[in-house]
């Protein structure tokens, strides 16, 4: 029997997964409704899918992806955000736009599970990828503060 997770803050959207993954693949579906919930439900047993919600109130859902990641669950991202969704085609993370289908979900859910490695490697590069241009913009924002420091003081001497 295959062991789902779904987070997501809606619960319809929960009964929705559950109903429709349980039916069809004779899995057990757990859900979670925030993120630290979210956290403690991947990290409490092995799953063969998790579909998470991208904006969850207290861990962040691309967190959660690395969570999954790390414990070698498979991740599909889920989100209603068009900026959300262009993250995750930037990154290459899979994902379901909100509003989605039925027959999407199923698909994509299984296209995800059928490829385990693949999927969790996809999550696994995304999430490097995505904390390697964090630190670039870090270091350009730190090296944007010092010019305008540097220009502040030219112009005080100026004055």
């Amino acid at each position: 029997m295959r062991q789902i997770a779904v987070i997501d803050d809606e619960r319809l959207i929960c009964d929705l997964v559950a109903a429709a993954l349980e039916e069809d693949h004779g899995g057990e579906v757990h859900c979670a409704l925030n993120g630290h919930d979210g956290r403690a439900l991947l990290q409490s047993r092995p799953f063969d899918l998790a579909l998470i919600d991208g904006v969850l109130p207290g861990v962040p859902g691309l967190v959660l992806a690395d969570v999954a990641a790390n414990e070698n669950i498979p991740a599909l991202m889920m989100s209603g955000h068009p900026d959300e969704a262009m993250k995750y085609d930037r990154f290459g993370f899979p994902y379901l736009s909100k509003p989605f289908g039925l027959e999407a979900l199923r698909r994509e859910a299984e296209k995800v599970m059928a490829d385990k490695v693949e999927a969790v490697r996809r999550v696994r590069e995304a999430v490097a990828r995505m904390k390697t241009e964090t630190e670039q913009l870090k270091g350009a924002l730190a090296e944007s503060a010092r010019l305008i420091g540097e220009s502040k003081e030219v112009a005080a001497d100026r004055e």
